[in-house]
């Protein structure tokens, strides 16, 4: 089976960077590609810019990039969950992956690499490695996962690889069930099958919104391959750079966390994904218990505290939050807050 790579990046108003991003992933020497770019909300002047880029990348690469929609009027963003899914509905790769707009893959071989592999063993998903550098282009993390997903060695299996040193490395989710975390969106392709049957990104999501689709499709997948090799390179966006991360504050992402782990605890049926959701709440409702009393808002900290029990029961959080709301209540201006409130 000839393998078909779509490669989705998502954009707004960062035509310059996008532009790098589009030309990285279309310099691969693997030939079988795509690369859909969906315009997220840019202004009509940057679209402009947009279209310059695209037309040049065109002479160079010729039609295996496509802008959506394909029109220079402005509209209002769609956020970054229905601008990836828009991505996909029109994507035709066997395996659809995505870069961000500010991220660039640095490993023109990357591809090659995966494609006699993918149509051998047909995994589910896909995943290798990247690095994390900052504004000035330091390396801040040579490698995206601590622990290693290499030690899965010990309990996987070794694929042959026709590029030594370089095996695939068969896995499972529960690595990042045990330790956290998960694979970066641009170093992670999902079986086009896989996304079909079980959706895309949670459209109600603007934050983490990736980590939502690894773990609910991860509970879906029989086969799982690492390629532990780093072949991207994440920018840590600056403060003064439009992100969720920048724009929510830290109540806010608290808070969309806490509702993605509840809705996978109550709604899958993998009980790696449930047991790793419940946990995941638990720990944010923790969070959200000590944001809380930081504000003074001792009703809502009164609820947190009790549902980070409820998701995930513990003696130690059971007397230790009981300490701090009591302290807290205790202090001489407690008495004068705003706090019985009954949503969190």
């Amino acid at each position: 089976m000839s393998i078909r790579f779509s490669v989705i990046i998502a954009t707004s108003n960062r035509p310059s960077l996008a532009a790098q991003a589009i030309d990285s992933v279309l310099a691969q020497t693997y030939d079988n590609l795509e690369v859909i770019v969906v315009n997220n909300g840019s202004t009509e002047e940057s679209l402009q810019i947009y279209s310059q880029h695209l037309t040049q990348l065109k002479q160079k690469y010729g039609d295996k990039v496509t802008l959506l929609p394909d029109t220079n009027t402005a509209y209002p963003a769609l956020g970054p969950a229905i601008a990836r899914n828009l991505g996909i509905q029109q994507a035709s790769g066997n395996y659809i992956g995505f870069c961000d707009d500010d991220d660039i893959w640095i490993d023109d071989g990357y591809l090659e690499a995966l494609a006699d592999t993918l149509s051998r063993q047909s995994p589910d998903i896909v995943f290798a490695d990247q690095r994390a550098v900052d504004a000035a282009g330091s390396v801040k993390k040579a490698s995206w996962f601590s622990p290693p997903v290499s030690e899965a060695q010990a309990a996987g299996q070794l694929e042959g690889h026709r590029h030594p040193p370089h095996p695939f490395i068969t896995t499972t989710p529960a690595h990042f069930y045990r330790h956290g975390g998960f694979p970066h969106l641009n170093i992670t392709f999902y079986r086009r099958d896989l996304l079909s049957q079980w959706g895309g990104f949670r459209k109600d999501l603007f934050y983490e919104e990736d980590m939502e689709l690894f773990l609910r499709l991860s509970g879906h997948s029989k086969k799982v391959l690492h390629y532990p090799v780093v072949i991207a390179e994440h920018r840590i966006p600056g403060v003064d750079v439009t992100s969720a991360s920048n724009i929510l504050s830290d109540r806010d992402k608290l808070l969309t966390r806490l509702d993605m782990f509840s809705q996978l605890a109550l709604t899958h049926h993998n009980p790696g994904v449930v047991q790793t959701a419940r946990r995941g709440a638990s720990f944010t409702a923790k969070n959200l218990t000590l944001a809380y009393l930081s504000l003074g808002e001792t009703g809502r900290a009164m609820r947190t505290a009790k549902l980070a029990l409820s998701w995930d029961f513990s003696l130690k959080w059971l007397f230790g939050s009981a300490f701090l709301l009591i302290k807290h209540l205790l202090r001489p201006s407690a008495n004068s807050t705003s706090t019985q409130k009954d949503t969190v």
